[in-house]
C-alpha cells in the first residue's frame, strides 16, 4: 500500500485489523462476506462466549483482518454485546473502524457514530440496505453527510453486491473523523482534561467518555491501571456531575440524540407517497391480538409440515432408509464380514455401532430435520417477524415473570438451549434471567429434541402430537407462573425495537443455514459419536443392563415404559439427539405403543437438559442455583410422567 498514513499502524497480530461495528440487523455479516469474497473463518475470543467473525481482506496487496463484532445500540450501555466490543477494542488494537448503518434508519446509525468517533480511529461508514431505502422513497445526500461528519461514506447493498468495490477503495482512504463538540461545555472540557490524564491509553477520549457515563468496566480498568490517580479522576467526574440535575450518561445521550436528529433533517429526504403501504398493513395485522394469533397458528402449522413431514418424513426416509440402511451399511457388511473380525464389525455396524447408529442417525435422521428447521428459522429472522412475535407474546410472558424481549431467547431455544441459556444474560433483571434459564431447561425442545419429535411424528396421529405439545405448554405455563411467585425480584420495563418487514433473499437464507449446519456438524457430531461409543462400551460390560435394572421402578413403574427406554434418557443427557436412534428403533420394532411413544416425547423433553446446557447453567447461575433448578426439573418430570401414565391407564386412552 506504500507509505502508511497516521493512525494506520498495525495492532497486535500479523496483520492490521479493521473493526466492523454496527447496530443489530444492519447486514454486517453479509457485508463482511462480500468484502472478504468468501475468506471467512470464526474464532472464539478468549473468555467470551460470543463468537467473533473474522475474515482475511486483501486491499491493494495488503492483507487485513476484518473483525465482525455483535450488533450494538450503544457502546455505553451495560450489555454483554457492548462489553465484548469494548474488550475487542482494547485487546485487538484495530487500525481502523468500518461502521455499518441502516440506510432506512440513519438516525440510529448516527447515534452510534457519535460514540465511535471518540475512538479517534480512521473511520468509514457504509450505509447498507440502500436498495430498500430507495424503495421506501428515502434519499440520503451522501456528499453532504460526509462533509458534515468529516469521514468517507458510501451507499451499499450487501445482499445485491452494490457499492462493495467503492467501499474497498474508501477503506484505503480512511482518516479519523473531524472533531464535533456536541456535548455541553463542561462535559467537553471534562473530556479534554480526562483525556490528557489518560494520554497513554489507546483511546483516551473514548475511555474518558466511558468514565463520565459511569461505565463499570472502564472504572475497574482505570482503578487497576492508575490506582494513585483514581481519587483525582473520580473527584473530577463528581464535580462535573454536580453541575447537572440528570446523570451524565443521560445528558450525553440527549446531546447525541439532538445532533443525530439535526444531521438526519439536513441530509435525508423522503418522497411523499412512496414507502411500502402493504408492509404497514401487514405489520399492524401481525401485531393485532386476534389476527396475530391466527398468523402464529398458521406459522406453527407450516413449521410442522415443512420440518416434520418434509424434513423428517421425506428427506429423513431418503437418507436414513434409502441411503444408509439400504446402501451404505449393507455394503460395509459385505466388506467387513470376510475379515472375520467380529469386534470391529460390532463397534462399527452393531446395534450401538459408530456408523450404524452414530453416523447414520446424525446424517440420515437429524441433519435433514435441522437443515429444514434452520432454513425456517432464518426465514422468520430475516423477515422481521420475530420482533413482532415479541410484542404479541409480551402479555403472556408477563404471567411467567418475563417480558416480550424474552421471546427471542425462547425462540433461540428451539435451535439450541445451550446458546439460548447464554443469551439470558441480555435480559434486564436477575429474576428474568433465572426464570428464563429454568423454562429453557425444563420444556423448550431444542432443535435436537425437535429432530426426535419430528422423526417419530410419522408414527403418531396428529391428535397425539397436539396432545404432547399441549402437555408441554401447560407444564411450561404452570411452572412459569409458580416461578413468578417464588423467585424474588421485580420484572423490568418492556422496550423492543421493531425491525422493518422485508422479503428475505434466498441466498442469505441458504448462507445462514449452511453456517448453522456446519456449526452443528463441527460441535455435535464428535460428541454424538463419543456418546455412541460410551453406549457400546456400556453394553459390552453390562452397564446398560445395570442401569435398566436400577431405573426399572421409575421407567417401568412410574412412567409405564419399557426398561430399555432408560438408554434414551442416558443418551439424551449426553446429547439430546442421541435419543433419536434408540426410540426410533423401538418404535419401528413395535416395542412402543402410540401412547408410550407420545409419553416418551414428553418425558425426554422434560428430562434434565443435556450436559453442555448444565455446564452453561453452572457458569451463569452458580452451583447452588443450578442444583435447585435441576431438582425442580427432575421432580416435574417424575410428577408429569406419573400423572400421565396413571391417567392413561385409568381412562384407557388410545391415540
Amino acid at each position: 500500500m506504500g507509505r502508511r498514513r497516521p493512525g494506520m499502524e498495525s495492532g497486535q497480530g500479523l496483520f492490521p485489523k479493521i473493526l466492523l461495528l454496527g447496530n443489530p440487523q444492519v447486514g454486517k455479516t453479509c457485508l463482511r462476506a462480500q468484502l472478504a469474497a468468501g475468506n471467512l473463518f470464526s474464532l472464539h475470543s478468549e473468555g467470551d462466549p460470543t463468537e467473533l467473525g473474522r475474515s482475511c481482506l486483501w486491499l491493494e496487496g495488503q492483507v487485513w483482518e476484518l473483525i465482525d463484532t455483535p450488533g450494538v445500540h450503544s457502546l455505553l450501555l451495560d450489555t454483554e454485546e457492548a462489553s465484548l466490543v469494548k474488550r475487542v477494542l482494547w485487546r485487538e488494537s484495530p487500525s481502523l473502524a468500518l461502521l455499518v448503518a441502516d440506510a432506512k434508519n440513519l438516525k440510529r446509525g448516527l447515534m452510534l457514530y457519535l460514540e465511535t468517533m471518540e475512538l479517534g480511529l480512521p473511520l468509514v461508514m457504509a450505509l447498507n440496505m440502500s436498495d430498500e431505502a430507495r424503495q421506501r422513497g428515502i434519499w440520503i445526500d451522501v456528499r453532504s453527510l460526509s462533509s458534515r461528519l468529516g469521514i468517507e461514506i458510501c451507499l451499499t447493498s450487501a445482499a445485491e453486491g452494490e457499492g462493495i468495490m467503492h467501499l474497498r477503495r474508501l477503506l484505503l482512504q480512511a482518516h479519523p473523523p473531524s472533531s464535533q463538540p456536541i456535548y455541553p461545555f463542561l462535559i467537553q472540557q471534562g473530556l479534554e482534561e480526562l483525556g490528557r490524564e489518560l494520554c497513554g491509553e489507546p483511546h483516551p477520549r473514548f475511555l474518558s467518555l466511558l468514565l463520565l457515563a459511569g461505565d463499570r468496566e472502564a472504572w475497574r480498568y482505570v482503578s487497576g491501571r492508575y490506582p494513585e490517580a483514581l481519587s483525582a479522576l473520580s473527584g473530577r467526574v463528581e464535580a462535573i456531575q454536580g453541575q447537572f440535575g440528570l446523570p451524565l450518561s443521560v445528558v450525553m445521550a440527549e446531546a447525541r440524540l439532538r445532533r443525530a436528529e439535526e444531521l438526519r433533517r439536513e441530509t435525508v429526504r423522503i418522497e411523499a407517497g412512496r414507502g411500502v403501504p402493504w408492509g404497514d398493513r401487514i405489520d399492524r395485522w401481525l401485531r393485532a391480538p386476534l389476527s396475530g394469533l391466527l398468523f402464529l397458528v398458521l406459522v406453527f402449522i407450516a413449521f410442522y409440515l415443512w420440518v416434520g413431514r418434509f424434513g423428517a418424513g421425506v428427506l429423513g426416509s431418503l437418507l436414513k432408509e434409502g441411503l444408509f440402511d439400504g446402501q451404505v451399511i449393507p455394503w460395509l457388511n459385505r466388506l467387513l464380514h470376510p475379515l472375520a473380525f467380529p469386534f470391529l464389525e460390532e463397534i462399527l455396524l452393531g446395534p450401538f455401532g459408530l456408523i450404524s447408529m452414530g453416523l447414520s442417525s446424525t446424517l440420515g435422521l437429524i441433519l435433514p430435520v435441522l437443515g429444514t428447521f434452520f432454513l425456517a428459522l432464518a426465514l422468520l429472522e430475516d423477515s422481521g417477524y420475530l420482533s413482532r412475535l415479541g410484542i404479541l407474546s409480551h402479555r403472556l410472558l408477563r404471567k411467567v415473570g418475563l417480558q416480550g424481549k424474552a421471546v427471542l431467547t425462547m425462540f433461540l431455544g428451539l435451535s439450541c438451549v445451550t446458546m439460548a441459556t447464554l443469551t439470558t444474560r441480555f435480559l434486564e433483571s436477575k429474576k428474568e434471567r433465572l426464570i428464563a434459564t429454568f423454562l429453557l431447561a425444563l420444556g423448550i425442545p431444542c432443535s435436537a429434541q425437535l429432530s426426535l419429535i419430528f422423526a417419530l411424528s410419522p408414527s403418531l396421529s396428529l391428535s397425539a402430537l397436539l396432545f404432547a405439545f399441549f402437555i408441554l405448554a401447560s407444564v411450561q405455563l404452570g411452572a412459569g407462573m409458580l416461578a413468578q411467585r417464588l423467585v424474588p425480584g421485580a420484572a423490568s420495563d418492556f422496550m423492543m425495537e421493531l425491525f422493518p418487514l422485508r422479503i428475505p433473499r434466498l441466498r442469505d437464507l441458504l448462507l445462514k443455514t449452511y453456517y448453522r449446519l456446519a456449526w452443528f456438524l463441527r460441535e455435535a457430531l464428535p460428541l454424538f459419536l463419543l456418546g455412541t461409543l460410551i453406549l457400546f462400551l456400556s453394553n459390552e460390560v453390562g452397564l446398560l443392563y445395570l442401569i435398566e435394572r436400577i431405573s426399572r421402578p421409575v421407567v417401568s413403574g412410574i412412567f409405564g415404559l419399557p426398561p430399555e427406554t432408560a438408554e434414551a434418557f442416558m443418551m439424551g443427557f449426553l446429547r439430546k439427539e442421541g435419543a433419536v436412534p434408540i426410540l426410533k428403533g423401538m418404535v419401528d420394532g413395535g416395542r412402543l405403543s402410540s401412547v408410550q411413544t407420545m409419553l416418551s416425547l414428553v418425558l425426554t423433553t422434560l428430562f434434565v437438559p443435556c450436559a453442555s446446557t448444565v455446564l452453561v447453567m453452572l457458569k451463569e447461575q452458580g452451583l447452588r442455583t443450578t442444583l435447585i433448578v435441576l431438582a425442580a426439573i427432575l421432580g416435574t418430570c417424575l410428577a408429569v410422567g406419573g400423572i400421565l401414565n396413571f391417567g392413561f391407564q385409568l381412562l384407557r386412552l388410545r391415540f
